[in-house]
């Protein structure tokens, strides 16, 4: 007999927190542009702790690197080609301010 893992105290996981996150970036990219996208905004403006954030998105790159895929799955689904496994590019992002 199996037995349950006994459940962690607190609220339940939000399904739609990473989607949102995904979309308060989203407006201060387009509202004010990449400069205005660092995690300590981006959290406060979703209503989260850093902590939480961090969760799933372990830095501003990769926050916005789901940003981008989110925009372009659509795309290539489309296309109906598939995504590209090349990361070839994102090195480059280190440089974004």
């Amino acid at each position: 007999m199996k037995h349950k893992a006994p459940r962690k105290p607190g609220r339940p996981a939000d399904p739609h927190l990473a989607e949102r996150i995904l979309d308060i970036a989203r407006q201060l990219v387009f509202s004010e542009g990449l400069q205005a996208v660092s995690m300590e905004r981006v959290a406060q403006e979703a209503g989260v702790s850093k902590v939480t954030l961090y969760a799933r998105f372990a830095n501003r790159n990769e926050l916005l690197s789901a940003l981008v895929a989110t925009r372009i799955s659509p795309i290539h689904q489309a296309l109906g080609a598939p995504p590209s496994t090349d990361r070839s590019c994102r090195p480059g992002w280190s440089i974004l301010p």
